[in-house]
């Protein structure tokens, strides 16, 4: 694969996510629900933050940003960072 595929992947999967963002806020909103200080809503946002903060999400935030420094490695070049991000990410 090229590395202008490669990109092109990345940059679609990248799309792909935030496209599925968009749709579960609108899921959210759609959906609301009658608060307690009578407001109608979802606090996803609310929500999202708080169990990001938990210890079991961040860790594995942690671990994946540190296996994804080891498989870039010290490489500078621009191949190296598209290859290192293709192979964590995408590679089947």
């Amino acid at each position: 694969m090229t590395d202008q595929e490669m990109v092109i992947r990345l940059g679609n999967y990248i799309i792909k996510l935030q496209r599925d963002i968009s749709a579960l806020e609108g899921v959210f909103t759609e959906y609301r629900i009658d608060t307690p200080d009578g407001r109608r809503e979802i606090p996803y946002k609310e929500m999202a933050k708080k169990v990001a903060q938990e210890e079991g999400p961040q860790q594995v935030a942690v671990e994946q940003r540190r296996s994804l420094l080891e498989a870039i490695g010290n490489e500078t070049q621009g191949s190296a960072l598209i290859r290192g991000l293709y192979r964590e990410f995408l590679e089947e």
